[in-house]
Parts: C-alpha cells; sequence; structure tokens
C-alpha cells in the first residue's frame, strides 16, 4: 500500500493535466511520507531543492536553450536548407534529403526537436509542396528528421539523461554524433529507394539541377553553423573546453554572429532570454520533482525488488532490456520526451546497471526510442509542432511518418546488434 498508494497517485494527477514536474515532486513527497517518516519527507524537501539544482553541470541547460532561441530567431534555418537544396537538387527526391540533412544540421546548432520541426516546417514545407510532394511526405519528413536534434549535439534530451543518471555530459554528447549520423544518411537512403522508382511513374518530381558555381555560392551561407560545430563539438572532443565550457561558449559565439550579421533585433534577443527562462525553469522542476520520486523509489527498494522479481523469474538480461524497452516505446505514444526520461529512469536505470549494461549506449538507446515517440501518435509532438508551422492537418502529417518510422526502428535494431557504434567515439577521459 505505501508504494501502491504514491504509484496510483501520480497516474491520477498526470492524466489530471499536471505538470510532470509537480505531479513527480507531490508522489515522491508523500511516497517518502508512507515509506520513512512525515519528519524524514521534511528533512528531504529541505535540502533537495538546493542540491537538485545548484549543480554545476545544470549550467549546460540554460546555456544551450538560449543558444537554440538565438539561432532560431537569427533565420539560420533557411540558410542551411537553401543550401543544401543545391547540393542535393538533382538527386531523386533531393529536396526531402535536404530537408533531413539541415534538420540535422539545424540540431547540432540548437538542440531542440520542436524548434527544428517548427524551423523547417515554416522553411521546408512550402518549398516541398511548390515542387509537387504531397502535404503528407513534407509534413512527415520535416516531423521525422526534426528528431535528429535530440540525438546529434547539443541536445537537450542526452544532456537530461547525463544529469539524472550523473554520467559525463561530455560523453553523452560525444555519444550521439555517430547514431545521429547513421539515422540521418538511413533516413536519406529510404528517401532515396522510394524516389528512384516513384520518378519513373512519374508519382515523385524530378530534382533542379544546380551549377557547381551555384552551388559553391550557397556553401558561403553554412559558415556559421561550421563555426559552432567545431566550437561545440570539437572543443569538447578534443578537450579544449569542458560540456559546459562548451556551452557558454555557444551562447556567446551565435549571439555574436548574429550581431555581426546583423540577423537580430534587441526585442527578439530579449524575447529570446524570456523563452529560455521559461524553458529552463520547466526543466528544473522536472528534476527536482524525479530526484524526489527517485527518492522514494530508493527508499520503497522498488528497483531492487524488480531486479529480483526478474531474476527469481529466470528472464535473461536481454530479455529483461527488451521487456524496459517496450514499456519506454509504449511510454512514447503518450508523452514528451523529458517525461519519459523522468518518469523511467528512476525506475530502471539501477537495474540496467545492475545488469551490466553500459550506461552511455542505453542512454542513445533511451533517446532513439524518444525519437520514435516524438512522431507517432497519439502524442507525436513533433507531427503537431510541423503541421500547425505549415497550416496542414495534422492527420496529414501521420500519414507520412510510417515509412520513416521503420527505418528508425531498423537503427534501433542496429544499435541493440552492435552497440560500440555508441561508445568507439568517447574519449577515454570522458567515459
Amino acid at each position: 500500500m505505501d508504494i501502491a498508494l504514491p504509484l496510483v497517485m501520480l497516474l491520477v494527477l498526470l492524466l489530471a493535466g499536471m505538470p510532470i514536474g509537480f505531479a513527480l515532486l507531490v508522489t515522491g513527497a508523500l511516497g517518502i511520507s508512507l515509506v520513512a517518516s512525515p519528519d524524514t519527507m521534511l528533512g528531504v524537501l529541505q535540502t533537495l531543492p538546493y542540491r537538485s539544482t545548484t549543480s554545476y553541470s545544470l549550467v549546460t541547460i540554460p546555456m544551450f536553450v538560449l543558444m537554440a532561441n538565438f539561432i532560431t530567431k537569427g533565420g539560420l534555418g533557411r540558410d542551411i536548407f537553401e543550401s543544401l537544396r543545391q547540393w542535393t537538387g538533382r538527386l531523386p527526391g533531393g529536396s526531402v534529403i535536404a530537408t533531413i540533412y539541415a534538420s540535422a544540421g539545424l540540431g547540432a546548432i540548437c538542440g531542440s526537436s520542436a524548434a527544428a520541426a517548427s524551423t523547417m516546417g515554416q522553411v521546408a514545407i512550402p518549398e516541398l509542396k511548390r515542387q509537387g510532394y504531397s502535404p503528407a511526405l513534407s509534413v512527415g519528413a520535416v516531423a521525422v528528421a526534426g528528431t535528429l536534434a535530440i540525438m546529434i549535439p547539443p541536445s537537450t534530451g542526452l544532456i537530461f539523461y547525463a544529469i539524472l543518471t550523473e554520467q559525463s555530459i561530455g560523453a553523452m554528447l560525444i555519444a550521439g554524433i555517430v547514431p545521429g549520423l547513421i539515422m540521418a544518411l538511413a533516413l536519406s537512403a529510404g528517401v532515396l529507394a522510394w524516389a528512384i522508382p516513384g520518378q519513373r511513374r512519374g508519382t515523385i518530381p524530378r530534382g533542379t539541377a544546380f551549377s557547381l558555381k551555384q552551388k559553391l555560392y550557397s556553401s558561403r551561407l553554412l559558415w556559421p553553423f561550421v563555426v559552432l560545430i567545431v566550437a561545440i563539438v570539437g572543443g569538447i572532443y578534443f578537450g579544449v573546453v569542458s560540456a559546459i565550457e562548451a556551452s557558454a561558449l555557444g551562447a556567446a559565439i551565435s549571439l555574436l554572429m548574429l550581431v555581426l550579421l546583423r540577423r537580430i533585433t534587441w526585442p527578439e534577443m530579449v524575447h529570446g532570454i524570456k523563452d529560455t527562462v521559461y524553458v529552463t525553469t520547466m526543466i528544473y522542476i522536472i528534476i527536482l520533482g524525479a530526484h524526489a520520486f527517485g527518492q522514494f523509489l530508493s527508499m520503497s527498494r522498488v528497483p531492487s525488488r524488480m531486479l529480483e522479481a526478474l531474476t527469481t523469474a529466470g528472464l535473461g538480461r536481454w530479455t529483461v532490456m527488451l521487456l524496459i524497452l517496450l514499456a519506454v516505446l509504449v511510454m512514447g505514444f503518450f508523452m514528451d520526451q523529458l517525461a519519459i526520461l523522468s518518469l523511467s529512469l528512476p525506475l530502471i536505470f539501477p537495474v540496467i546497471m545492475e545488469l551490466g549494461f553500459d550506461p552511455i549506449w542505453f542512454g542513445i538507446v533511451m533517446i532513439l526510442l524518444a525519437e520514435i515517440g516524438l512522431v507517432t501518435p497519439p502524442m507525436g509532438l513533433n507531427v503537431f509542432v510541423a503541421a500547425g508551422a505549415a497550416n496542414e492537418p495534422v492527420e496529414v502529417g501521420f500519414r507520412g511518418i510510417w515509412p520513416f518510422v521503420g527505418i528508425m526502428f531498423a537503427v534501433l535494431a542496429l544499435l541493440l546488434l552492435v552497440p560500440d557504434i555508441a561508445t568507439f567515439m568517447v574519449p577515454a577521459d570522458l567515459s
């Protein structure tokens, strides 16, 4: 009863629409009070807010969010798309492929899937429809490509996972590079495989060829993107800066470039800072709630009891892993990425560690599952964002995602079969 009541209450609060951070905090406090005592609960709540939100590593969240807001306000997403569209224009489905890589590039400088989907929804979807691509394919491609932002660094999802599980933020960010690139390559290969016969049948529009001079000239639009990638990812990988220092460096460089280019106004800058405060506060409240809920689970020994039950049942470690991944996948149908991580990690991460799985690899798998959840109904947040940005009905977007979702599952299977994909690039001093 001491364990069941808080869990039932959590479900009720979530169904009632309470924000995930507050729901976790309330049920965590109730659980601690029932499992230990009200005095223990008060003692935990006196120190938990400070311990949960004053970690130096948390600086990365507002800094990367601020960088994302500056970048989206400065309109760099349009520059990336226009340049890549000229390089891929001749290929079958070339504009869709450009959308995928532009989303990956935008994700690499903003770290937010919603921001990537919204920006590319306004930039790419009108151009795709103008060229003759169906609205379903256009919205579906933008929605799925937008999910690359939570895998390719600087991903807020990877940072959030690292903070909740006390892993190296730098290691998590580096680990996301190869899986993110593999996903982008797999999605573009899928577009090619589908577009080549489609062009022969006349159902897919033919691309537009651009001269080498036009392509090279368009590449001038990419220099801000290259500068940020070198500064952030290169700086972390080669040990020039830590992940925390890289976040502040990225925010400063992005603002400086946009001011020099005259791509951001004072009101836009102020609005970006206000948005950063709002998003950061939301994330900090979720972290606080997740720690309170995790404290309750630790005191009640729920993870250890769950592991004992699974061991007694004679299930192998990979069977347990697949059951956990299935549960997380189902959660993704109904919740956003931060809610999934904050709800599931306090329960399942101790089990994962006890079974001997690599925590960095598991984090990448969790983020990939979150990517799938971002585009699958009924939640499908990225589909809602992309469809809204393009003024298309959301059901149109959901019709266009399924071929891409199949590719995402194929990449997930590859990551399960070859775990080293997620870890071989991580420097030893970061892991």
